[in-house]
């Protein structure tokens, strides 16, 4: 998820509540704040956000985390959540398809 507020920021949102409603929350999975506000402001394509977020993915920090999330998803269930009500054009696909390009055993189910 990659806030846990309301849209400004700051305020917590009460729905939402550590331990109970995520047991993890990896801020380095999610895309850098100012590569979502160009994709917002439609001044990157779906393929530009896609390269860019990738390169973000390569990083030392995410790839770390990258690599934890794929060997905990291959012994039990993991759901990636975000603010996006939708996986078309969301990082949850991009990251799941990145996952499955590194380890082609993984399964993907409703991204």
């Amino acid at each position: 998820m990659s806030r846990h507020t309301y849209d400004d920021g700051v305020t917590p949102d009460p729905r939402i509540i550590p331990s109970v409603s995520f047991d993890k929350h990896w801020v380095e999975l999610a895309p850098p704040p100012k590569l979502v506000g160009k994709w917002y402001r439609g001044e990157t394509s779906w393929e530009g956000f896609r390269a860019d977020y990738r390169d973000h993915l390569r990083g030392a920090e995410p790839a770390r985390r990258v690599t934890e999330l794929e060997e905990l998803a291959m012994i039990r269930d993991v759901t990636v959540v975000c603010v996006e009500p939708r996986g078309e054009n969301c990082h949850r696909k991009e990251l799941a398809d990145w996952c499955r390009d590194r380890r082609p055993n993984l399964a993907v189910v409703n991204v």
